[in-house]
């Protein structure tokens, strides 16, 4: 490999940028308004660029991220339930001896 070469490969390994969870997050986050077009707008970048990089750990947490604030949204979103003590009538203790 020519001097140029390697010159040019470590340059352009030099240029990468490693994505944080966060932008990943705010990218699909769209009730951020503020903080959602400026995310996508970078990973559009970075995507076109060919400069992005993601990690196993950043897209694990990105994963775990949106999980949890689905799984928030879905709990929001039921109905509220009475408890289950009511729905079944009064609880009684039984008296006998064991």
């Amino acid at each position: 490999m020519a001097d140029d070469d390697r010159y040019a490969d470590a340059h352009r390994r030099a240029r990468r940028a490693l994505a944080d969870t966060n932008v990943l997050a705010y990218t699909h986050d769209t009730s951020d308004v503020g903080r959602q077009p400026i995310a996508a707008q970078l990973l559009d970048d970075l995507w076109r660029s060919r400069d992005g990089v993601l990690s196993m750990q950043v897209l694990t947490e990105f994963d775990a991220v949106v999980t949890r604030k689905s799984i928030h949204r879905y709990r929001d979103a039921r109905p509220e339930r009475s408890s289950t003590r009511t729905q079944r009538g009064p609880s009684y203790r039984s008296t006998a001896r064991r």
